[in-house]
């Protein structure tokens, strides 16, 4: 009862758990202008503690604050979505949680893909020190974008092609797609209409799957994304089910 999503999900798009709290990225309406926050709760009982409203600089195109993100060291950031990342920069800014300060830690594009739009972003490293890898899957395409800084600057961008996908039937990413990198190869890539599947990055081959067990795949992939962890020297992931879940 304490999860509302304003305009059917639309202004609500992405959450991340930090230690004992659950963090829900938000907008005030779908436009450049709103007003942006991060609604804050407990993650044992669900309680809304506070909405953390934020800086003005993160107001920018297309959508602002379309996700939140943590990176390697627990660092909470924000995302905008971009329609065309070879002239709308897509942008992450790392959140004072107590404050609702911002600080721009990246400002990409990519102009080589004819498929341009960006939902969501993720991060391997720690955008504290300036040292960490940016990843971006491409809609309605097979390509997941990585962009590595070294101390706070551009130092490389690459390009990965998805080389196939679960379930077969897909031939590329669908809407909105996410990407979870494992570590500095390895990820997990989900597409709107393909299920969280592991890839290789530096080669593009897709290493694992629903495939090696029905028995335990999706019934719908809409409902995009997933996580891991380790618990109890145990590895874990969970899911989205269906559609509907």
């Amino acid at each position: 009862d304490n999860i509302t999503f304003g305009n059917n999900g639309s202004y609500n798009r992405g959450m991340c758990a930090v230690g004992d709290y659950v963090y829900m990225a938000g907008r005030a309406d779908n436009d450049n202008s709103a007003t942006i926050y991060l609604r804050k709760f407990d993650g044992k009982t669900g309680e809304i503690i506070s909405d953390i409203i934020l800086g003005d600089e993160g107001k920018i195109s297309y959508y602002p604050c379309n996700d939140v993100i943590k990176d390697s060291e627990d660092n909470v950031c924000i995302t905008n979505l971009t329609l065309n990342i070879s002239s709308t920069p897509l942008k992450v800014f790392m959140v004072d949680l107590e404050t609702g300060a911002l600080t721009e830690v990246a400002s990409v594009t990519y102009s080589v893909l004819s498929s341009t739009r960006v939902d969501h972003a993720s991060i391997y490293g720690d955008v504290a020190t300036g040292n960490f890898q940016l990843y971006a899957a491409v809609s309605k395409s097979k390509y997941v974008i990585r962009w590595t800084f070294v101390d706070g600057e551009l130092d490389d961008t690459e390009t990965c092609t998805l080389q196939s996908f679960y379930p077969t039937s897909a031939s590329v990413l669908g809407i909105a797609p996410v990407v979870i990198p494992i570590d500095g190869n390895s990820m997990f890539v989900a597409g709107g209409n393909t299920a969280f599947s592991r890839y290789d990055f530096s080669t593009g081959r897709l290493t694992d799957s629903f495939k090696n067990n029905t028995s335990l795949a999706p019934t719908g992939y809409e409902a995009n994304g997933g996580v891991y962890f380790t618990l109890n020297n145990q590895k874990f992931i969970v899911y989205p089910y269906s559609d509907y879940t």
